[in-house]
């Protein structure tokens, strides 16, 4: 980018993703609805009134949660991995044991945060494991993503908008 402006240029992560790696390895999304719905008085009603989000490309888990810690925390994770190109599971991989389970149903309908869900209880075996060990993974992931936030340090991005400036003089030499 130009002297001026502060930033990076991630356009060529967009125009050609395919010659770029991609930015970040997860996302982090953050809702605080502190008037929840009542935009001039305190909360009212006592419930979870923020969520803690974190995306990869197979993994969507979610944190619900009151910031006084008067209301229990819950949680969603959903496996996404494929949802760019169908509207349900496709369910055609022999190595997905998760994906050939959850076939025909409708993405982010099947939470799996849960032992106790009746979709988690019907999985293989195989695909349990795979969901337990994403349940740690996107939890931990999850955390250090918040302590990002909290500190404004994150190696990993720094890296990669490095990747994306080399990629870019490249590109223009």
């Amino acid at each position: 980018p130009p002297a001026h402006v502060r930033g990076v240029d991630l356009s060529a992560a967009v125009l050609d993703p395919q010659k770029v790696d991609p930015i970040r390895d997860s996302h982090l999304f953050t809702f605080d609805d502190i008037r929840a719905g009542n935009k001039s008085l305190p909360q009212s009603v006592n419930a979870a009134n923020r969520l803690r989000s974190v995306r990869t490309h197979d993994w969507k888990y979610t944190r619900y949660f009151h910031a006084d810690g008067s209301y229990l925390e819950e949680f969603e994770l959903y496996y996404i991995r494929g949802i760019e190109d169908h509207a349900t599971y496709p369910g055609n991989d022999p190595n997905d044991p998760l994906g050939m389970a959850l076939k025909g149903k409708l993405y982010e309908c099947v939470n799996l945060a849960y032992d106790e869900n009746p979709d988690f209880q019907q999985l293989p075996p195989d695909a349990k494991k795979q969901v337990r060990e994403a349940r740690v993974h996107m939890a931990e992931l999850l955390k250090k993503r918040e302590l990002d936030i909290l500190t404004g340090q994150d190696l990993q991005m720094r890296i990669k908008i490095e990747q994306v400036r080399a990629a870019q003089e490249m590109a223009t030499n």
